[in-house]
């Protein structure tokens, strides 16, 4: 018995559009036995392509597929087409004849349509090559598919609009897994219950150019540049309401080729220029080869909907857990745990950031590592407000870098850190709510630089341990609290 999809409405105003549904019964790659194509009602053909050229567009028509089809197939303003595949039935990218131009293994154009079960493949020759499938002002969804090996190409791109939904699919071995772009929309959903699978690219994920991606049950590992990216205006959605898990893992390790900086770790998830990431529960990002998730250049992370810190664990990366720089921001709406990474918690260095008292920084830093930051490190330049708890850190629980400025509210935490609980810098600033705890860390609690100032609202009382601060003072006014600013 076969799944019947209802493919959403999309792909651009006025279009004609074609339904295509290629089931597969059985797992597998494409198989390497000829093409054969039935025409319902019709005749058979070898070739796709050639079987869609006899169809009328304006009238439901249906194939059969089975067998491997080396050719660029091109889909383009049918009104409505099933095609049925054989396990193991398989579209393979062509290699190009001298002087001819690489072709997608798929391209799709104007159409609405459905494929379950069926394996893409090919390699692309170069990095700019096309990708093996191409969506365009298109409505599509992938069903228990396997795109792979196009490497360095990129697996699937969607753009102009295009809606294309993911269930239960494989992307692997790819340049990049999924790219999306000019305002396209991609789901990555679990409408079966099946698991979506993003692994051994390049890049997992890929927004630009005001795309949405939103994922949810899916494992996004091993995809050496990174698992998610958003970009120019695009958002990406990592855990999309209730989809199901996202595990990322094993990401980030770098470009063993690179002549300057051969395996050098980068973040996992990272927004950028303009981009939005929400990291919503279910969602795990754990031991990655660098920093969790990172955020710069006006990029922004949201944190949101857990019911626990345990619900989104951010734990185990080999760099930060979190790192804003260079003008981005992150912003923890939500409970996080965020623990055991390696460089240190949460880094924010000429960004802003607010936690959130439901964000657990636990556990994090090297011992012997002397570069390790322990809990939270505001850097030069940079505005955070925290109520999180930063407890057991390896290193100071909170360094406050010159020019720096840091409120904490009145449920923050600071605690059992094995280096001072709170540190400033040269021209910093700390501001310190009523039920604010600062106690029981190495050494002293809280120290102050000449030139920089703590202290807490007049007629507030934070519960402060051992100071050596000179220049605590009463200070005037409230901070205004980051949550309620910078909203997507």
């Amino acid at each position: 018995m076969c799944r019947v999809f209802h493919p959403r409405a999309g792909g651009g105003a006025g279009l004609r559009v074609a339904l295509v549904i290629v089931s597969v019964l059985a797992a597998g790659g494409a198989a390497a036995w000829a093409c054969v194509v039935d025409v319902e009602g019709g005749d058979s053909f070898n070739s796709i392509n050639d079987a869609l050229a006899t169809l009328d567009k304006e009238v439901r028509n249906r194939l059969n597929i089975s067998g491997t089809c080396t050719e660029a197939v091109v889909i383009d303003g049918f009104s409505e087409l099933v095609v049925w595949a054989a396990p193991g039935a398989g579209i393979v990218r062509p290699v190009p004849g001298s002087g001819e131009p690489e072709q997608a293994a798929l391209t799709i154009k104007g159409s609405r349509v459905s494929v379950e079960g069926l394996t893409i493949e090919g390699p692309g020759l170069y990095g700019y090559s096309p990708a093996l499938v191409i969506v365009s002002r298109s409505s599509l969804l992938f069903g228990g598919c396997t795109i792979r090996d196009s490497a360095p190409a990129t697996g699937l791109d969607a753009q102009d609009h295009s809606d294309v939904q993911i269930i239960g699919t494989t992307v692997a071995d790819n340049g990049t897994g999924i790219a999306a772009g000019t305002s396209a929309h991609v789901q990555i959903s679990n409408f079966w219950g099946d698991l979506n699978t993003i692994e051994n690219n390049g890049s997992g994920i890929s927004a630009s150019r005001d795309a949405l991606v939103e994922v949810g049950l899916a494992i996004i590992r091993n995809n050496t540049q990174g698992a998610v990216g958003a970009s120019n205006g695009a958002a990406v959605n990592l855990g999309s309401w209730g989809w199901g898990q996202v595990t990322i893992t094993g990401n980030g390790l770098g470009d063993p080729n690179d002549p300057k900086y051969p395996n050098n770790p980068l973040p996992a998830v990272q927004a950028s220029d303009g981009g939005i990431i929400w990291v919503i529960q279910p969602t795990a990002i754990v031991d990655n080869y660098g920093t969790g998730v990172g955020a710069l250049s006006n990029g922004r992370v949201y944190v949101c909907c857990g019911a626990s810190p345990e619900d989104t664990p951010i734990t185990g990366n080999g760099g930060w857990g979190f790192d804003a720089w260079m003008g981005g921001g992150i912003y923890f709406w939500g409970p996080a745990l965020v623990e055991g990474n390696l460089r240190g918690g949460v880094s924010v260095d000429s960004s802003e950031a607010y936690l959130c008292p439901a964000v657990l920084i636990f556990g994090n830093g090297d011992s012997s590592d002397p570069d390790s930051f322990g809990g939270l490190a505001v850097g030069t330049n940079a505005r955070v407000q925290s109520s999180a708890t930063v407890i057991d850190n390896h290193g100071p629980g909170v360094f406050i870098s010159t020019g720096a400025t840091a409120d904490f509210g009145p449920d923050a935490v600071i605690s059992g850190n094995r280096g001072y609980g709170v540190e400033l810098e040269a021209a910093s600033t700390a501001m310190f709510m009523d039920g604010a705890t600062v106690n029981d860390n190495r050494g002293f609690d809280l120290v102050c630089s000449s030139g920089s100032v703590a202290g807490a609202p007049q007629g507030m009382h934070p519960v402060i341990g051992k100071k050596k601060c000179p220049t605590w003072t009463q200070l005037r006014g409230y901070p205004a609290w980051l949550e309620y600013l910078n909203e997507p």
